[in-house]
């Protein structure tokens, strides 16, 4: 017999990690506090064939010790079986603590076997084979279902590991299950909390700059109606009303669309929800803002990526800058209190630092826009992710690229090397030049960090922090602080992961 202990994290920032780089602060990733969906799947996934299992969520968070004896409480004298979810945005830092973290529970804990999943097929594993005696590697979760159901767990407990076993999925089935996961109390739910789901897997677009794995997906399947209106109602049972819909683009289809607004239909209360969309598409389709309103979707994250035309079409976007400023007004106009956040890429060919600097500042003044992000442009040399290499990584020279030999820098997040670059009017050290300056510039200027996305508003609206989009500037600058080097030591997220440590602790006493 073994317990179940899933160990996830949010997107907060801690402070620590703050201190160490406050420019983290930029994005605003210290403010979100949503809880991915994966971990809880995967638990549920083991409480359906009779294991005892739970969540511990804000892992990186907890004090070390507290953790450690939780975790021992928990199991009861039985070998845990301790699954982590490690994604690319995982700096050494962080695995260098989970291995840190690994070493010691099993010191505590005889017996214990550690699971690693949600690593990209492409990313080498010798860094995550100190960490897990079981690696499942890239989109997993049929895997791991099928794992279960065969009880391949029960011989594997309480044994130790010559060598790492590798478990690769294969990409039958991976895209046709939509992550949706079931609320259990002892998972610690809380009325501030921001759940995470998904209504299909993929993108069917293609730009040529991403280089996610699930692009240029066709006809993706879509979650039942039914299973979404189960998840919503268990969610709002804890009082829950704020969500978020990792879908890549949620109106790249009329189906995602029409099948949030049947599911919202049917509840007894209205959802918040924040997503990814494409502004080109709503330009086309313009009487799909109702519909997405109708939906409950209240947050939408545009990868724009420039307002240059010659640059949009040279992504595969082709956005005229007069078709993008009618697409945004005609959304605020619908609602006002729709909550509109870009990404930018800074580095296109054919851009230029004039065009950023005026669009920029034309679409945060007509509040077109209620905040921007900037990305200087990374082309990825490294050829152990080849199969899902950008096509501009893969020929970079063919939009207007020169990567200059020898020289590359290691991403702290990811293994892959970001190649030095240059362009037609840029580099990569002046593009991230211009990214810094944009943001002091927003700053000064319009008196709030702009660059805070939909996701942390969303985050921040669920904890009470602000109202909507007319008052959250205000209101943002009022409870939260907006200076670039900003430790949080007493934010309301900081607050909110507090209770909910405090909390876990105190059930498993």
């Amino acid at each position: 017999m073994f317990k179940v202990a899933v160990l996830s994290d949010s997107m907060a920032v801690s402070n620590s990690d703050l201190k160490d780089n406050p420019q983290s602060f930029i994005h605003g990733n210290n403010l979100q506090h949503a809880k991915p969906s994966a971990p809880y799947k995967v638990s549920e996934l083991f409480r359906m064939h009779g294991y005892e299992s739970t969540v511990f969520n804000y892992f990186s968070q907890w004090d070390q010790q507290d953790i450690i004896d939780t975790l021992v409480k928990y199991s009861e004298g039985y070998p845990l079986l301790i699954a982590y979810s490690v994604t690319l945005n995982n700096g050494d830092a962080y695995l260098q603590k989970l291995q840190n973290f690994t070493t010691l529970i099993k010191e505590h804990i005889p017996g214990t076997i550690t699971i690693l999943g949600g690593i990209r097929n492409f990313e080498s594993t010798d860094r995550y084979k100190k960490i897990g005696d079981i690696l499942y590697i890239g989109r997993s979760i049929p895997l791991l279902a099928r794992d279960i159901h065969n009880r391949e767990f029960d011989d594997l407990v309480g044994k130790k590991f010559n060598s790492i076993e590798m478990r690769y999925p294969d990409n039958e089935n991976r895209m046709d299950n939509p992550v949706i996961h079931k609320f259990y109390k002892n998972d610690t739910w809380m009325p501030h909390d921001v759940p995470i789901f998904e209504t299909g897997i993929g993108c069917k677009f293609n730009c040529t700059f991403c280089n996610y794995d699930f692009r240029n997906v066709k006809n993706p399947k879509i979650s039942a109606v039914d299973n979404l209106v189960e998840f919503f109602n268990e969610a709002n049972s804890f009082g829950i009303t704020n969500f978020y819909s990792a879908d890549d683009t949620i109106n790249e289809t009329d189906d995602k669309i029409d099948t949030i607004y049947q599911a919202v239909k049917e509840l007894d209360f209205t959802p918040n929800i924040a997503s990814f969309a494409r502004q080109d598409v709503l330009y086309n389709k313009p009487e799909r803002i109702e519909k997405m309103s109708e939906a409950g979707l209240t947050s939408l994250f545009f990868g724009i990526e420039t307002v240059n035309y010659e640059a949009n079409k040279m992504i595969r976007k082709g956005s005229t800058p007069e078709r993008i400023i009618e697409t945004l007004t005609q959304i605020k106009k619908h609602n006002p209190n729709f909550f509109l956040f870009s990404g930018m890429i800074i580095g296109l060919t054919h851009d230029s630092e004039s065009s950023i600097r005026h669009y920029n500042d034309l679409l945060l003044s007509e509040k077109l826009l209620d905040g921007v992000s900037y990305m200087p442009l990374r082309i990825m040399e490294d050829e152990t992710m080849w199969d899902w290499q950008s096509e501009i990584d893969k020929n970079p020279a063919k939009f207007g690229y020169t990567i200059k030999e020898g020289a590359s820098k290691k991403r702290a997040f990811r293994s892959s090397d970001n190649a030095f670059w240059s362009n037609d009017w840029t580099d990569y050290a002046g593009a991230i030049k211009l990214r810094d300056d944009l943001f002091t510039h927003n700053l000064e200027r319009f008196g709030y960090n702009s660059m805070v996305g939909n996701w942390a508003y969303t985050c921040l609206k669920a904890l009470g922090v602000v109202d909507d989009v007319n008052s959250w500037p205000d209101m943002f600058k009022l409870n939260v602080g907006f200076k670039p080097v900003h430790t949080l030591m007493n934010s309301p997220v900081d607050k909110a992961i507090e209770t909910y440590i405090s909390t876990k602790i105190n059930e498993q006493s």
